[in-house]
């Protein structure tokens, strides 16, 4: 691997992989990145062959130019990064864009470098040095870099025992994050923001730290802080999709319809296949009143309706029938118990929602059926004891009609 055959100066035997469809520029590429000592430099235009090739060919540096808005090609890169083979390859980005917010995206897909074009050997060289300066001289880093991936694999146990015996010997604000990431996964939700917080006051702009806060937040329902904490993330990288969708998503917990609208449809335009976004974008146009517009995201999820889970599924009936559209709330409200029991999780405020819906519609009976069935699962739930006396005398006057 490429940190072995740096710390052994061994760079002439580092196989690098370059993907790029500038066949103009193919060769002058190899022959600037050969110059710097590396010997063994392949190119290929088939992207798609990328993750086969990297393991094939005992590639050790990858040379990519990507749109890194594309989500197809963006699926190979995580998929790369997730592989327990291939994530410490280090990536290079070869663009032509010198936006600084692109760069930071592209630093959280996990980019090692950005090399721009037009690009020249003294630049090259250079990225090739702060490699090697980065994987051979930076110690920390390496040791860093090992107990997280310890914690990504959930050996977590061993990864407490390494950040312990270190926490007092490395001068390194990580080992902080590392220690509240480990405290995340373990569940320690507010022991994790204790160390975060910390973490902060120090170094506030350590950006996995602001990241993990968000996530700590959402594990205990922080919804204010959840948001106020994504917007300082999105401060630091404004064009990443993943960070709009989150966004967009707790502006429409916290009913700001507007902004939600805005941060959504920015993830339509780069993924209109992101995961959780037609029905998110459904759920906006419901409370926003356009039921013109839901109906074209919730027509979309048909195909997707089995990746919803019960909560997504509860949340639109709910909107639905607050919208008085209750025919398709019912439906919806009945795919989410079908799930929950085959889940065998039978949520008692989605029955709840079920009768409420058939007791509006004037269907006694089915009310009635579904109220008990709450109370079956929950006995002190005092709404639905309240709704099972109205459902009662509603159907006592009728019957007396």
């Amino acid at each position: 691997m490429f940190i072995t055959k740096v710390n052994s100066n061994q760079l002439s035997k580092i196989n690098v992989l370059i993907y790029s469809l500038d066949m103009y520029n193919r060769d002058s590429l190899i022959n600037l990145i050969k110059k710097t000592g590396i010997k063994n430099a392949q190119y290929t235009n088939d992207f798609n062959s990328i993750e086969s090739s990297v393991s094939k060919l005992d590639i050790e540096l990858l040379f990519l130019e990507i749109d890194i808005y594309n989500y197809k090609e963006i699926e190979i890169i995580k998929t790369l990064k997730k592989d327990k083979n291939n994530r410490n390859i280090p990536l290079i980005l070869i663009t032509p864009d010198n936006d600084t917010k692109n760069t930071s995206y592209a630093e959280e897909l996990g980019f090692d470098g950005i090399l721009l074009k037009p690009f020249n050997y003294p630049m090259i060289k250079e990225i090739i040095n702060e490699l090697i300066e980065k994987y051979n001289k930076n110690d920390n880093w390496y040791i860093l870099n090992s107990i997280e991936k310890l914690i990504d694999d959930n050996n977590l146990e061993m990864a407490i025992k390494y950040i312990t015996s270190l926490e007092n010997k490395i001068n390194d604000f990580y080992i902080k994050y590392l220690k509240a990431l480990y405290l995340f996964k373990k569940n320690k939700y507010k022991e994790s923001i204790k160390e975060l917080k910390l973490l902060l006051m120090f170094k506030p702009t350590c950006f996995s730290a602001h990241k993990l806060l968000v996530k700590c937040y959402d594990a205990i329902n922080e919804k204010k802080k959840k948001l106020e904490t994504l917007e300082k993330v999105l401060i630091f990288s404004p064009k990443n999709p993943e960070h709009n969708f989150e966004i967009g998503k707790s502006y429409l917990e916290n009913n700001n319809n507007d902004k939600a609208e805005k941060h959504l449809k920015y993830v339509e335009n780069i993924n209109p296949r992101h995961k959780g976004l037609s029905n998110n974008l459904a759920n906006l146009y419901i409370k926003k009143g356009d039921i013109q517009k839901a109906k074209k995201y919730l027509k979309k999820l048909d195909s997707d309706i089995h990746t919803l889970s019960v909560k997504e599924l509860n949340e639109i009936g709910m909107n639905l029938n607050k919208s008085g559209n209750k025919s398709e709330a019912l439906s919806y409200f009945s795919k989410a118990w079908e799930l929950s029991k085959q889940e065998k999780k039978e949520s008692p405020v989605l029955l709840f929602n079920l009768s409420s819906v058939y007791f509006e519609m004037g269907k006694y009976e089915k009310a009635l059926f579904y109220i008990n069935l709450a109370l079956k699962v929950k006995n002190n739930f005092t709404e639905a004891q309240k709704l099972k006396s109205r459902i009662l005398l509603k159907a006592t006057l009728k019957k007396n009609e």
